[in-house]
């Protein structure tokens, strides 16, 4: 550390200091605990600190030294939920940053596991009973109105609200049980994530980046639905196409072979190389809103290639037609959208 470095450091932890105020070694501790727990996880309760510290270190949080710890640190009552949130003041952020580039030697999972077990499992079971309703009378909106009579209690009334770990844990935990009633055979799920693939496959047919992205993802969607077709291992160990995969799909499609035909002068190699890459690294499903249930589900390479397969059955359902080649489907696949499209 230079001399720079030094002088900043003790003037940043004079300042600490003085906005903190004296505190003895209880508080001390407290106050340590609090703020790296804030860095593992931006917002949280004090019932949710005070449940930490009797899980994490097996003693009885003296509440007392806690609420004076508190005051130390930034507090919001959102007005929807009418619940009082804790998180970092301005300058404990920029001199966490400063000290270990925001690194907490608390684990995000760790803390998320010991103060939101409970609420987890009442999302859970809420849950299950929501989607007990829907399957009586299965269809995409009843689900979706299920699922909001949880998040809503929960959700702000704007997207900065939203940004607080119970929300986003609750949509991840509905995706979690979503995905298992997927693989469960709940004939819902599999008609909605066949609709997600082939829904964003329309989407890039149908936009500007069609030229360049269109071709990749459609082999990407064929090539995940004939390995999901094919696979035997389809437990948590399951593994999804690889660049081998996608090099041989291109190798067999008749796109590439005429690509290259009209410039003969192109490095074969190098083409064939790059539009594998592209394959492989294609988005056949997308959403990026972490409020949405289908953002957590895609994270999953096994539903991701579940739907690919669910979708080509469907496409070769209506064509009342089948493929036993990747080339021939994704020939199939691309009629299908083009007929398809609006």
């Amino acid at each position: 550390m230079g001399l720079f470095d030094k002088l900043k450091e003790a003037v940043g932890n004079a300042i600490e200091s003085s906005m903190n105020g004296p505190m003895n070694e209880d508080e001390k501790k407290y106050y340590d605990i609090t703020l790296n727990l804030l860095l593992s996880v931006r917002h949280l309760q004090k019932a949710h600190i005070q449940k930490f510290i009797e899980v994490k270190y097996n003693e009885k949080c003296d509440e007392a030294i806690l609420d004076t710890v508190l005051q130390k640190f930034e507090s919001v009552t959102t007005p929807k939920t009418h619940e009082e949130w804790y998180m970092l003041t301005s300058t404990q952020s920029s001199r966490a940053d400063y000290k270990n580039n925001g690194t907490s030697w608390f684990n995000k999972e760790e803390v998320q596991d010991i103060c939101f077990a409970e609420f987890r499992e009442n999302i859970r079971s809420q849950f299950e009973g929501v989607f007990k309703v829907v399957k009586e009378k299965p269809s995409k909106d009843l689900l979706e109105r299920g699922i909001k009579t949880i998040t809503e209690k929960l959700s702000g009334y704007n997207a900065a609200e939203s940004d607080y770990p119970h929300f986003k844990m609750a949509v991840k935990v509905i995706a979690e049980e979503l995905v298992k009633a997927l693989f469960d055979g709940e004939q819902l799920l599999k008609d909605i994530a066949g609709d997600m693939a082939l829904s964003h496959l329309r989407f890039t047919w149908e936009g500007s980046s069609r030229a360049y992205k269109y071709i990749p993802q459609l082999y990407s969607l064929t090539l995940r639905a004939f390995h999901f077709n094919n696979c035997k291992d389809k437990t948590e160990k399951y593994i999804s196409i690889t660049k081998s995969d996608c090099l041989e799909a291109a190798q067999n499609s008749g796109y590439y072979k005429e690509e290259l035909e009209e410039d003969p002068f192109a490095d074969k190699e190098k083409v064939l190389q790059q539009a594998a890459e592209c394959m492989l690294e294609s988005n056949v499903l997308f959403d990026d809103y972490e409020g949405h249930w289908e953002h957590w589900a895609i994270q999953n390479p096994k539903f991701v290639d579940a739907a690919c397969s669910f979708a080509w059955e469907k496409v070769s359902s209506e064509l009342e037609d089948t493929a036993d080649n990747v080339e021939k489907a994704a020939c199939m696949i691309y009629t299908y959208i083009d007929n398809n499209a609006e």
